[in-house]
């Protein structure tokens, strides 16, 4: 099943690239991006594993870690309005 990120959640893994590739190494950094490209996909194919946070962060909103990362996510598509980016290959961001 195909999954949508927005701008803020693309920049957001550019900087976790970044950041362990920087304090890590290269090696590191591939395997970790690998690590939550798995996890990524994980949700899109089963969204119910995650933990429902429509209380906290209102309707539709979901959670569910990453290594020491959380990932929060809606099981709905967005509208047409949002600012929402397909994501076309992990090798964008590698």
């Amino acid at each position: 099943m195909p999954y949508l990120l927005t701008g803020e959640a693309r920049h957001d893994i550019y900087e976790i690239r970044d950041y362990t590739h920087q304090q890590w190494g290269k090696q590191q950094s591939l395997s970790y991006l690998a690590h939550l490209r798995t996890t990524l996909v994980r949700l899109a194919d089963m969204p119910d594993i995650g933990q429902n946070r429509s209380d906290e962060f209102g309707p539709n909103v979901y959670s569910f870690p990453c290594a020491s990362h959380m990932i929060y996510y809606s099981k709905q598509p967005p509208d047409s309005h949002n600012n929402t980016s397909r994501w076309r290959g992990w090798h964008d961001v590698i």
